[in-house]
């Protein structure tokens, strides 16, 4: 096997700090920024996470960690640690999970990354929410882009799952030779669906079952078209950076993004507008490109289907049809799923949960989104 890839013993960090009886709760957080910078959001996430009883390895691929930031991370009981930049997340989970963990020593394994700014709500409240649930494994987000599956930004999973040979196998997988959308079909897709096959439940704190049926023409990325429905009715803890900073899929009300935080949470803003001051704020508009292919998505899905295979079909080595498909092929959900896609998905009754109730899942479903989301067809 390659070393890589083994489990050798944990090295200083993996301190575990409980008292006798007390379940043992680990968060791997992944960590990247080009100027090799620890932003003012991530601390108070940080905190967050550390004060619902997780011990924090903090992993970045950033060129380095400063002194001053990991002084501030230490100070609120994260563990550091470098490594290269490869594999993008999934990579710093394999990596923490081999180098600086032994799960057969943990209850609970959160993991998360830095690409939302939050939370905008207590974490405490959504994870004793999903405690009261049956879920093996949680995350706040799923989408049905591809497959059915739990978006990968924030991750938690029981001891059944640490322990059971499916989840150890899939992180044997060498995501440091995977380019990004394989990293993202092999990875964040693949791992909700190899675990439910394995029979495990899967639920998102905030489900797509539980935003506005019909609202757009077919399935979205919820953390993109439903970000304003995720904080005012889901009580989401997360709004993604991507979309603030780049609006890739041409939002159309992102302008109001400060009034909805403003008016329903206590996050402090300026968190955010700082980072935007760094990275630069979303367009209202998008790209050019962009807007030809949000158009083709309005298109009928066997349209897309013979548009898409059309283009396959060019042999213009160069200009905007080869751009174009180039597009298409590289943007993850450019394209929807073929609507076979059969996955399987319980959902979560959060009004039993909060109400104190054992909660349970209302439905499970094989293959098919609830009655009221069923994608449009031509």
């Amino acid at each position: 096997m390659d070393s890589r890839h083994s489990a050798p013993a944990p090295i200083a960090g993996a301190r575990d700090t409980r008292s006798p009886g007390q379940a043992r709760k680990v968060c791997i957080f992944s960590h990247f920024d080009r100027d090799s910078i620890v932003r003012r959001y991530v601390f108070p996430y940080v905190e967050a996470i550390a004060a619902c009883g997780f011990e924090i390895l903090f992993v970045s691929t950033a060129d380095r960690v400063s002194p001053e930031d990991r002084d501030r991370l230490r100070a609120l009981g994260a563990k550091v640690h470098k490594r290269e930049n490869k594999g993008l997340d999934f990579g710093s989970w394999q990596y923490g999970m081999h180098r600086l963990v032994n799960l057969d020593e943990v209850d609970q394994l959160l993991l998360a990354n830095d690409s939302v700014f939050g939370p905008l709500f207590d974490l405490k409240l959504m994870f004793d929410r999903m405690d009261r649930t049956n879920a093996d494994f949680w995350g706040v987000t799923d989408s049905y882009e591809g497959k059915w599956h739990l978006q990968s930004y924030f991750l938690c999973f029981d001891k059944a799952v640490l322990r059971s040979s499916v989840f150890r196998e899939f992180f044997r997988k060498d995501f440091h030779a995977l380019p990004k959308r394989q990293v993202i079909s092999q990875g964040e897709i693949a791992l909700s669906q190899e675990l439910i096959l394995a029979g495990f439940t899967g639920m998102a704190s905030c489900p797509y079952g539980a935003l506005t049926p019909g609202r757009f023409d077919r399935v979205r990325n919820p953390t993109q078209h439903y970000w304003d429905e995720l904080i005012e009715k889901c009580r989401c803890p997360f709004v993604k950076l991507l979309l603030l900073r780049e609006n890739p899929n041409g939002v159309e009300n992102l302008d109001r993004w400060r009034e909805v935080i403003a008016r329903e949470t206590d996050y402090d803003i300026t968190l955010i507008e700082d980072y935007l001051a760094a990275f630069g704020e979303a367009r209202r508009k998008p790209s050019p490109l962009a807007a030809v292919s949000l158009y083709l998505n309005r298109l009928p899905y066997v349209t897309r289907l013979a548009l898409r295979a059309a283009i396959k079909a060019c042999t213009h080595p160069q200009g905007t049809v080869l751009a174009l498909e180039q597009y298409l092929a590289t943007d993850p959900g450019r394209l929807p799923p073929h609507p076979g896609s059969r996955p399987t998905v319980a959902y979560c009754d959060l009004d039993s949960a909060e109400a104190g109730a054992d909660p349970g899942p209302v439905a499970a479903r094989q293959g098919q989104l609830p009655a009221d989301r069923k994608r449009r067809r031509a």
